[in-house]
């Protein structure tokens, strides 16, 4: 079993692998309410991609699936950004 991450080595692995978008480092509870975990949705699923408009709030959200492929591996992801950026939800 491995140590938990603390925000030390979290930015020694952003800082090793030269990864420049933003990462969210949270305790569980940012993450719990932003998969909308509860009762009577208990599990999380991965990879899971959010995209957050520039106020903050999350417009969409994705689990990998055969139906969300092309968000993770195609030209989805980067065409649902350019919704965002043209106001279009």
């Amino acid at each position: 079993m491995l140590p938990p991450d603390n925000l030390s080595t979290v930015t020694e692995y952003i800082k090793l692998h030269n990864i420049t978008i933003p990462v969210l480092f949270d305790s569980g509870q940012v993450t719990a309410s932003y998969l909308k975990l509860g009762p009577s949705t208990p599990k999380v699923y991965f990879p899971h991609a959010f995209i957050v408009d520039p106020q903050g709030t999350i417009v969409n959200d994705w689990v990998y699936s055969a139906e969300t492929s092309d968000i993770f591996e195609g030209e989805g992801f980067a065409k649902e950004i350019d919704k965002v950026l043209a106001g279009k939800k």
